[in-house]
């Protein structure tokens, strides 16, 4: 396997970051969008990191996580055959509004159905 390959190998994010896209994926399902604008409010009260700048720099953590990049192959999505695809669950930024600090999330949606797809559970509970 190539070096390039292998890097793109992602081993299971950790407890919290699966704990973390299972709040962005149902939060989503709720919305009915693949687009999530959560307050950091309610992210730290999730994971109990009061202290705000503690929370951030747990979070971001927890969201790098969730950014690295998984290899997918042999699937369909659109009607396509791919062969191979590199993909990240989301991609993310902090925003400020009205004094109030949000993250705003964009699901991948290649992600969600070549999950669904293959029945596979990297991240997300799909109960």
């Amino acid at each position: 396997m190539s070096e390039i390959k292998k890097r793109l190998l992602k081993k299971h994010p950790s407890e919290d970051a699966v704990k973390l896209a299972n709040r962005i994926y149902y939060t989503s399902l709720q919305q009915r969008e693949p687009y999530v604008y959560i307050s950091m409010n309610a992210l730290c009260k999730l994971f109990n990191k009061p202290d705000a700048e503690e929370c951030k720099v747990y979070l971001t953590a927890l969201l790098e996580e969730l950014t690295e990049p998984v290899a997918v192959k042999d699937f369909t999505y659109n009607r396509k055959k791919i062969k191979w695809q590199v993909i990240s669950f989301i991609s993310y930024a902090f925003t400020l509004e009205n004094g109030d600090e949000y993250v705003d999330i964009e699901i991948d949606p290649m992600f969600i159905e070549v999950m669904k797809a293959v029945e596979v559970e990297p991240y997300i509970n799909f109960q």
